[in-house]
C-alpha cells in the first residue's frame, strides 16, 4: 500500500443502515456538503450501504459526527469509520456489562444459556448412580441369549424375563373381547 492509498484510507467512511428509497446522488449530495469526496454505493442481499472517502481527514470526521443518525427517506443511516480507516476501534466504546469471549467480541444470551445447560448435564450425570444401558438381548453376552430363532428355547434355560412376558401373552389371548377368560 503506497502512502497516497494509506492516507485515504484513513479517511475512509462506512455508511449503513440507507433506506431503499437513498440512491447513490442523495447519499453524493449529503456528503459533498461536508468536503470533495468519492461514493462507493452499494447493494447485497437487499442490504444497502457506501463507502465514502474523503481527501483530508478533518473532512471525513466533519461529514461523520454532522451525519451519523441523520435521517434519509425514513431511516436513520449509521455513520463511522470503515475498518481500512484505521480508526474503527473508535467507533464504539467497549461496553462492560457484556462478558467477551478471546477475542473481544461480546457473547450473547444463547451462550450463556447454554454453558448453564452443558452444567446442569454434568453434574446431573455426575449424580446419578447408575447410566443407561442398552437391554437388547444383542448386546448380551450370557449363553441363554445366544440361541439362534431356529432353536427352540427350553423353559428351563428361559430367561425370568421371557417367562414372565409369556404368561402375560398367554393371558391376553384367552381374553374375549367382553373382559372374559376363554378356558
Amino acid at each position: 500500500m503506497s502512502r497516497q492509498q494509506f492516507r485515504n484510507a484513513r479517511m475512509s467512511l462506512f455508511v449503513g443502515n440507507i433506506s431503499r428509497l437513498v440512491e447513490q446522488k442523495d447519499i453524493e449530495r449529503e456528503f459533498k456538503v461536508h468536503g470533495d469526496c468519492t461514493v462507493d454505493f452499494r447493494v447485497k442481499n437487499n442490504d444497502r450501504y457506501a463507502f465514502i472517502q474523503y481527501k483530508s481527514e478533518q473532512e471525513a470526521e466533519a461529514a461523520k459526527n454532522a451525519l451519523h443518525q441523520r435521517d434519509l427517506q425514513g431511516l436513520r443511516i449509521n455513520v463511522e469509520w470503515s475498518k481500512k480507516s484505521g480508526r474503527y476501534d473508535e467507533n464504539r466504546e467497549p461496553r462492560r456489562d457484556r462478558p467477551r469471549d478471546d477475542r473481544g467480541q461480546s457473547r450473547g444470551n444463547y451462550d450463556r444459556f447454554e454453558r448453564e445447560r452443558e452444567k446442569e448435564r454434568k453434574q446431573r450425570r455426575r449424580n446419578s448412580k447408575s447410566r443407561s444401558r442398552s437391554r437388547s438381548p444383542k448386546n448380551r453376552s450370557s449363553p441363554q441369549y445366544r440361541v439362534s430363532r431356529s432353536q427352540s428355547i427350553d423353559s428351563e434355560n428361559e430367561p425370568p424375563r421371557d417367562k414372565i412376558l409369556r404368561k402375560k401373552l398367554k393371558e391376553m389371548m384367552r381374553k374375549t373381547d367382553n373382559g372374559e377368560y376363554k378356558d
